[in-house]
């Protein structure tokens, strides 16, 4: 077995991901501010695009100002800036590219981390598709079929793939 060799010679590495969902420039940095003092610096996720629909579980996008600005001082502080699907909802194709491109003007490259937002069709390798074989197959009569074929964003030809961005840089 291969031993991994953390930085500083350290024995382990510990990690926060930190859903959008619910944040907002008031309840946000209190929180941020806290982990920098304490010398963390974690993975905050944002949406760069409000959607057209509205927010199951509520948060604010990249689009307001002031929160935009805060979560650039949080990458120039060390935080990695993430994305939780480009808004929070099923979005098509055209405005998955748009919300991308927008994340890549805001942040100055794509996302290196994407973790799919809850219920958006356009989830890359999600429900089913994050397994093969039996597997699959016993996921799928757990759930009852209820997520099959559901989440699209890895699939070619459909109208919520993105697929082809998730190796860009």
């Amino acid at each position: 077995m291969n031993k991994i060799h953390w930085p500083e010679g350290k024995s382990f590495a510990f990690t926060v991901f930190d859903d959008t969902d619910r944040t907002t420039i008031q309840n946000g940095p209190p929180v941020y501010d806290l982990l920098y003092d304490l010398g963390f610096r974690t993975t905050k996720s944002v949406w760069p695009v409000k959607g057209a629909l509205q927010a199951r579980t509520g948060g604010t996008t990249c689009e307001d100002a002031d929160y935009l600005a805060w979560v650039l001082k949080l990458q120039s502080l060390g935080f990695e800036i993430a994305l939780h699907n480009v808004t929070y909802h099923t979005s098509p194709r055209p405005e998955i590219i748009l919300g991308l491109e927008q994340y890549k003007a805001y942040f100055g490259a794509y996302p290196n981390i994407h973790v799919n937002h809850t219920g958006c069709y356009d989830g890359i390798y999600w429900g089913d598709a994050r397994l093969s074989g039996f597997n699959q197959f016993i996921y799928n009569v757990l759930t009852r079929f209820k997520n099959h074929g559901k989440f699209q964003g890895h699939q070619p030809g459909s109208d919520l793939f993105w697929g082809e961005y998730a190796n860009k840089k």
